[in-house]
């Protein structure tokens, strides 16, 4: 029988199938990332790509904080749902919890930003010895709200990408992030160049999470409807079901253990189930969310350092020379995201001795994978080196 698209995109394949779909998108997106990264060194001056890249390191690491790391909870509670046949429901309640997250913490960041922007002029002036003034009244407002909105809807995209991880929809997952990349790209090789600056860059990337928000979004939606009829639902509950019935999650959640349960149950107390089922899911993503601000704040505070001491016209190649070493880091983190959901489908299923199999095995993989491809780009280096524009490879 013909499967519909929605089908196509929401089959569940094994481990090898979801990695062989997953990383084959992830290589198109990383291509075309490199692709952007070498034209802007072509049309944007050093000072400006220094500037792009202050904004890229703070939406990035802010993006997970202003949901409150409910992404890494959605990858962990979707399937539970799923097998409990409340896919549909836990779906509107993770979607109005997930926004007024993204809206009230960007309100308070708002409120606070020029506090901030006085706090890093501060900084400047420690980091570069020489004073630094904003002159008269030119707070930068337009790359301000600019970046907080960055903020904001990268939040949000994360967050949608998290519930498709949790139904291991590793096709739409595919779909989505490459159809970010190609609007991103072709907004960069018309708007950018058009006018090359980084705020230009900054609009561009709203433009483009905005239309694969909607796409994106729009497909779930009916993919997650399609997914709560009555046949599927018993047929994935019966899929999911183990030896032993499964334990509610934040029982056995040892990563969450030092969490009090005892305000999850004050929530269900004073607000509702709703709020505190969402409770739930915050509960773990803090947590996992710590691990990855860390994670993300050492791998920029080099850039940080170089952009407060130097500028925005040192801190601009800088930038390039790292985005061209990311595609290593996100195949890393492609792969680890179709582990864990299988891996977090197998524990809900009360299969943890193969869960860990699994999950050491894989990670050993992974690792020796990504240690041998950092190797070979450094001992290539002096060859892709010669793609970058001139001002670029000889530095200042």
């Amino acid at each position: 029988m013909k499967l519909s698209l929605t089908s196509r995109l929401l089959k569940v394949g094994s481990i090898a199938h979801s990695m062989s779909v997953y990383m084959s998108a992830m290589l198109v997106q990383r291509m075309l990332g490199l692709a952007r990264v070498v034209l802007l060194t072509y049309i944007i001056s050093k000072a400006e790509m220094g500037h792009w890249g202050l904004g890229v390191m703070i939406f990035t690491i802010m993006a997970q904080v202003v949901t409150l790391g409910s992404n890494h909870g959605l990858v962990r509670y979707v399937s539970m749902y799923e097998a409990d046949g409340q896919l549909e429901k836990f779906f509107r309640l993770a979607w109005i919890w997930v926004l007024c997250l993204a809206v009230l913490l960007t309100g308070v960041a708002l409120v606070g930003s020029r506090y901030i922007f006085d706090f890093a002029i501060v900084l400047r002036s420690f980091f570069s010895g020489k004073a630094q003034h904003l002159q008269g009244d030119a707070f930068p407002w337009p790359m301000v709200l600019a970046i907080l909105a960055n903020i904001a809807l990268l939040g949000l995209y994360l967050n949608l990408l998290g519930f498709i991880y949790g139904l291991r929809a590793y096709r739409l997952a595919s779909l989505v992030e490459v159809l970010f990349s190609v609007i991103f790209t072709a907004l960069v090789a018309v708007w950018v160049v058009a006018e090359p600056c980084a705020l230009t860059l900054l609009l561009s990337h709203i433009a483009a999470l905005v239309v694969t928000l909607i796409v994106g979004g729009g497909l779930l939606r009916v993919g997650v409807r399609r997914l709560s009829r009555p046949a599927l639902v018993e047929a994935v509950a019966d899929e999911m079901k183990g030896p032993a019935p499964m334990e509610p999650a934040s029982d056995g959640d040892a990563i969450a253990a030092g969490v009090p349960r005892q305000l999850g149950l004050w929530l269900d107390r004073m607000v509702g189930t709703t709020a505190a089922k969402f409770f739930q899911v915050i509960k773990f993503g803090v947590v996992a969310m710590i691990g990855t601000f860390v994670w993300q704040g050492a791998g920029y505070v080099s850039y940080l350092m170089i952009y407060l001491r130097y500028g925005g016209n040192h801190a601009g190649p800088f930038l390039v020379f790292m985005q061209l070493s990311q595609p290593i880091v996100f195949l890393a983190n492609a792969s680890w995201a179709v582990l864990f959901s299988h891996v977090a489908k197998r524990w809900e299923s009360n299969d943890r001795p193969g869960a860990m199999f699994v999950l050491e095995t894989a990670y050993k993989a992974i690792c020796l994978t990504v240690m041998t491809l950092t190797i070979v780009l450094y001992v290539t280096s002096p060859f892709w080196i010669k793609i970058l524009d001139t001002r670029y490879q000889i530095g200042d």
